[in-house]
């Protein structure tokens, strides 16, 4: 068993806000079983943290700026960690990291959150969407891909791989809508057999272990505290759960808008007497800014919620309205809420994993809205076509994943150690 452990964490700047819980269960487990000291790196979104009205969270953390270098192996050789753990290898700060340590035989740990394979099929909207990210923030994103390019050279790549490299960097973005898994970590945390499969068919070398989904450990452990709701109250409290299509290329912005503003829009002005809608963004992946605009431009004022505990702000809903994939309708699920996804654009059925398995309802149409709400009343929760999603999707229910995860972290580092 490992005696001490330095991990240091790259991740954005967000978490002094809202820290994943996937990462925070993680290390717990590790504390349990040995010393572990953490230091989280924040890169990829700067330091200004000024547009965020919460108060920073106290943890161990550096901005990646205030190291004033963009030498990676520079600041790996500062910190001396035993180990790298992201969420993501894909982001050219973080792969930037990966390169690093591997040039530093320091080993590398992925945690791919979603147990969602759809998110990776090739999308034709995709094409459209990075385009629109690159007309936003092309300039920031050229000053990260120099960082990388910087890395590469400085553990030994001549120009002609690096000039490939470039080349399908140039190209994959716009057939995926997310690369995770495919950048080189020693270890792949995933949440079930169908993510296994997905990245090795897509040509993924790297050691692969299902755990489950830490995050859910937490709501096994919370999810007693709530009291299950027998009926829908006649003025019925819906909270609209967006998530960050538009952030990970899968919609396009006109997309996003138009879903958002169709749905308010319809519930605030058609029924005011019956709904009180609350808007309820990602914690992370989204701008509170963005949606403020959006409520002005069709002169609707709900309140829209970002930090606020997800399970309590669910647990107060007779409804959630969602779109697309969210990982987050899991805990809408376990508290036993009615889901609504709203799917105005024709969106495969086969990428809305929880309209496909039959546990949430699709609305193609605003004028359905009442017409379905009606059928929501008089239907009850199909529990064994939830627990057959549980099985597939999550892998275990058992507030155990972050258990496995841990194990398998020291599993690596065991190895590591007697191959060095």
């Amino acid at each position: 068993m490992v005696e001490e452990l330095k991990i240091l964490i790259i991740n954005r700047k967000e978490q002094i806000f809202s820290r994943n819980t996937t990462i925070v269960n993680i290390l717990e487990s590790l504390k349990s079983k040995t010393k572990v000291e953490e230091l989280w790196i924040l890169a990829d979104s700067g330091k200004d943290i000024s547009g965020y009205k919460s108060k920073p969270l106290e943890f161990n953390y550096r901005f990646f700026e205030d190291y004033k270098t963009d030498d990676v192996i520079e600041i790996l050789e500062k910190e001396k960690p035993d180990v790298i753990f992201t969420l993501n290898d894909y982001e050219f700060v973080v792969r930037s990291f990966v390169l690093a340590a591997k040039f530093k035989k320091i080993p590398t740990i992925l945690s791919l959150q979603s147990g969602f394979g759809e998110v990776y099929f090739e999308r034709d909207i995709s094409i459209k969407s990075r385009f629109s990210i690159l007309r936003q923030r092309g300039g920031f994103i050229l000053k990260k891909y120099r960082l990388l390019l910087k890395t590469y050279r400085k553990t030994g790549y001549g120009f002609a791989k690096i000039i490939k490299i470039m080349m399908e960097d140039a190209i994959k973005p716009f057939l995926y809508s997310e690369l995770a898994g495919r950048y080189g970590c020693d270890l792949i945390l995933v949440v079930n057999q169908y993510m296994v499969d997905l990245l090795r068919n897509k040509g993924v070398r790297s050691k692969i272990v299902v755990t489950g989904d830490p995050v859910m450990d937490t709501i096994y452990r919370n999810i007693s505290k709530y009291k299950k709701q027998d009926s829908l109250r006649s003025r019925m409290k819906v909270v609209l759960m967006t998530t960050a299509t538009v952030e990970h290329g899968i919609w396009t912005k006109k997309m996003w808008e138009e879903t958002i503003k169709q749905t308010v829009t319809t519930i605030c002005k058609e029924f005011s007497n019956e709904i009180d809608l609350v808007l309820k963004i990602h914690p992370r992946s989204e701008r509170i800014e963005d949606y403020t605009e959006l409520l002005q431009k069709i002169g609707v004022h709900i309140p829209i919620l970002q930090t606020e505990n997800l399970m309590d702000v669910i647990n107060n809903a007779d409804i959630v309205i969602s779109y697309a994939e969210s990982w987050g309708l899991w805990e809408v699920l376990f508290l036993e809420k009615p889901i609504i996804i709203v799917n105005l654009f024709n969106y495969p059925v086969e990428k809305m994993p929880f309209v496909k398995e039959g546990v949430a309802y699709e609305l193609k149409n605003m004028h359905e809205f009442r017409n379905l709400i009606s059928k929501i009343k008089n239907e009850k929760h199909n529990k064994e076509k939830i627990n057959m999603m549980i099985s597939k999707y999550i892998f275990k229910f058992d507030n155990k994943s972050s258990e496995r995860s841990a194990l398998a972290i020291l599993e690596l580092l065991k190895d590591f150690k007697i191959h060095q």
